[in-house]
């Protein structure tokens, strides 16, 4: 189960529907299978777009889960914890504590999924930053960037 965060969604923006397609049928392959999903909060960034990336975004709504009371506990948990996750002066929703807690909370489908534990981020662990991969290795769990998923993936094109 690999829930992602916006930034690995915008740095698959180069990759052009029509050269890349089949790497963008493989990733809604995993959508439909429901193991590549994203908090809402994802697609709200996204919605800041105005661009083919967003469009695929609303084709694919699916992929973005309405925050369960768990997930949406266990970010209010996450920021108390790590306030400076976000931006407190921000008046746009911020994803990155709903990413995190929708790969601590339990899964709801069958057994078959039992918790999510990865998370896919562009961001790097950095020192004294609280960011994704920070918050990540604090519950420890796995954060890797796109092109590692595309890896455990076996994916080459």
């Amino acid at each position: 189960m690999h829930v992602v965060d916006t930034s690995s969604i915008i740095d698959l923006s180069p990759y052009a529907f029509d050269v890349f397609s089949s790497l963008w049928r493989s990733i809604e392959g995993l959508i439909r299978e429901g193991r590549f999903v994203a908090p809402r909060q994802v697609l709200e960034e996204l919605s800041r777009r105005d661009d083919d990336l967003l469009k695929w975004a609303k084709s694919n709504k699916r992929m973005f889960e309405p925050p369960s009371l768990e997930v949406s506990l266990k970010a209010k948990e996450i920021l108390s914890r790590f306030p400076g996750l976000i931006d407190a002066n921000s008046a746009m929703a911020e994803a990155d504590p709903f990413v995190v807690a929708s790969a601590l909370a339990p899964d709801p489908r069958p057994p078959l999924f039992p918790r999510r534990r990865l998370v896919v981020s562009e961001e790097n662990l950095k020192p004294g930053k609280i960011n994704i991969p920070a918050v990540c290795s604090h519950y420890k769990i796995d954060c890797i960037t796109i092109i590692e998923f595309f890896r455990r993936e076996g994916w080459t094109f």
